[in-house]
């Protein structure tokens, strides 16, 4: 098993407001499950997040929960379908940076290492709880960078690009 924490802190703004954001977040997960074969694996986590807001002193606590089962179709090809569950939404956000506007979602894709220190990703992103509508297609770029890692994703059906960085991964 394993124990995560991290913590989130900085100054976010729209068009209408502005806060000072704070997150602290809480995980367990567990070592993947093999199913069957070494080569099909589940990887089930939970967690809990504390997030407070200065803009109207506003406080939220989600608790979520992922499923993942992935296969190796060779060496370096992987196809994946999960299932996530998460009170983090943007009807209980006061930004819907990063959120959706439903809680249960089914995604399936695959992954396929190009270097090993570069990997892409095709995704699909459907509600769960609305007759498995397709919500998103995403495309990532992931490059390890040695002491920290970087996250390109483009969203297709939204045509927004988002860039994440991971400077303390351990």
């Amino acid at each position: 098993y394993s124990f995560g924490l991290s913590s989130e802190y900085g100054k976010w703004d729209d068009d209408i407001k502005s806060s000072w954001h704070r997150s602290e977040t809480v995980s367990l997960s567990r070592d993947p499950i093999k199913l069957g074969s070494p080569k099909i694996r589940l990887y089930p986590d939970i967690g809990y997040t504390w997030t407070h807001e200065s803009y109207q002193n506003s406080q939220s606590n989600n608790l979520y929960y992922d499923a993942t089962i992935m296969a190796d179709i060779n060496p370096r090809l992987v196809a994946y379908t999960a299932y996530h569950y998460s009170r983090s939404t943007t009807q209980n956000s006061v930004f819907d940076y990063g959120y959706d506007s439903y809680s249960k979602k089914v995604t399936a894709g695959l992954s396929y290492e190009l270097t090993k220190k570069d990997r892409i990703v095709v995704a699909n992103e459907f509600d769960a709880s609305n007759g498995m509508n397709l919500m998103d297609n995403d495309y990532y770029w992931y490059h390890d960078f040695h002491c920290f890692y970087t996250e390109l994703k483009y969203r297709a059906k939204r045509h927004e690009w988002h860039i994440k960085f991971d400077f303390i991964h351990w």
